[in-house]
């Protein structure tokens, strides 16, 4: 049962490997992994699949699971494309820029957050 009514990330995470653990599908299942291309072989009747981490498999069957969350939608905020400064999604977070982890203690981004700002002239 989730812990929450909304989980967050890592417990969402968790019960996705358990689940793949659970019914095996590391052994015939890319996870985390984009198709670039997929054509059908009429010679061996079969898809050739590569993906954007350099695999080239054949299957007979492909079960597409290709959603509306799988890439980020940004807000239509006029000039959202000419802002300078640092920008990223909450749905591809950078922890390298807030420090922390999904479970918190994101100190870059507190310090960012309470360092004063200099005045302009």
């Amino acid at each position: 049962m989730p812990k929450h009514k909304y989980s967050f990330a890592p417990e969402i995470i968790e019960h996705s490997k358990r689940i793949a653990k659970h019914y095996d599908l590391h052994k015939n299942a890319c996870m985390q992994t984009c198709v670039e291309e997929l054509k059908w072989d009429e010679s061996m009747e079969r898809w050739i699949i590569k993906t954007d981490r350099g695999d080239a498999m054949k299957a007979k069957y492909v079960a597409m699971a290709n959603g509306p969350l799988n890439r980020p939608k940004l807000p239509g905020i006029p000039g959202i494309n000419e802002f300078k400064g640092f920008t990223f999604h909450t749905s591809r977070w950078n922890y390298d820029y807030t420090g922390g982890d999904a479970f918190g203690n994101l100190t870059g981004l507190k310090k960012l957050l309470t360092t004063p700002k200099q005045p302009k002239h």
